[in-house]
């Protein structure tokens, strides 16, 4: 496959404040992955998790380490089809500076791919359909965190035949939100006004009417109520439909194979 590029065009924007808080891995490799790796876009560590000091990742497609580099959404990506192509996966290997946030690994991502890559890109807003997420007439039925021994909140679902259990510990209200992005498959905003941090369960039907699931359920859960109805009467809230602005990354330029380490 030959090299390919977009025109460059130099990023606009970079104001000097930024420059000073623009943090970059201490130590950073990045190489094509190898040809038939079993194990794919496999992102872990840095700060927030078990080993904050250490980020890599295996068999990473190039599309993903944008995403991730910008926290974003795929539709938020605007960008040439070749950048999703499997056979652009990397390995990575970096180490990340002590007393670094979770906040800073996406701009640490940014840099690697602007220095590595020699990513050019700019933002633009473009409105999005979205589930707001308010009080319920009757107010909330949200438990307080109780305090975890594990160093960062945590979400879990259990899945089943009947229905999925979400647990999610320590969040607050825009973290709850969302949590229950992947149980409804779409945006959703936090619009409680809600102040605490919580633990919460939700169970809720899932429509496996194209298979999936444990034992590779067929159909609609039976037991467990639709997830709109589940969140209004477990946990006092309310999903309705609305639409917000959020950024989109456009892709400028973007080099095919990174520079040497």
């Amino acid at each position: 496959m030959g090299m390919r590029a977009l025109p460059l065009v130099l990023m606009a924007g970079l104001t000097a404040a930024a420059q000073v808080e623009n943090p970059r891995f201490d130590v950073v490799s990045v190489r094509p992955a190898a040809p038939g790796a079993r194990i794919g876009n496999l992102m872990q560590g840095g700060p927030g998790t078990a080993d904050p000091s250490r980020f890599t990742g295996t068999n990473v497609m190039l599309s993903t380490i944008l995403l991730n580099a910008f926290g974003i959404r795929s539709d938020q990506l605007n960008a040439p089809d070749w950048i999703s192509s499997p056979d652009l996966r990397f390995d990575i290997a970096a180490t990340v500076p002590a007393g670094a946030t979770k906040d800073q690994l996406g701009t640490m991502l940014q840099n690697m791919l602007i220095d590595r890559f020699h990513l050019a890109y700019h933002r633009a807003r473009k409105e999005f359909p979205v589930y707001m997420l308010t009080v319920a007439p009757n107010g909330p039925k949200l438990k307080p965190a109780v305090p975890q021994t594990r160093p960062m909140p945590g979400m879990r679902i259990m899945a089943s035949c009947e229905g999925d259990r979400m647990t999610v510990n320590g969040r607050d209200a825009a973290g709850i939100a969302q949590a229950l992005q992947s149980a409804v498959g779409a945006r959703v905003v936090d619009k409680t006004g809600l102040t605490g941090t919580y633990d919460i369960e939700l169970y809720f039907g899932v429509d496996r009417s194209r298979g999936g699931g444990p034992m590779n359920c067929t159909g609609k859960s039976l037991d467990a109520p639709p997830v709109f109805e589940a969140v209004q009467k477990q946990l006092g809230l309310k999903l309705e439909k609305g639409s917000a602005m959020f950024d989109v990354i456009v892709i400028e330029h973007l080099d095919e194979m990174p520079v040497e380490n």
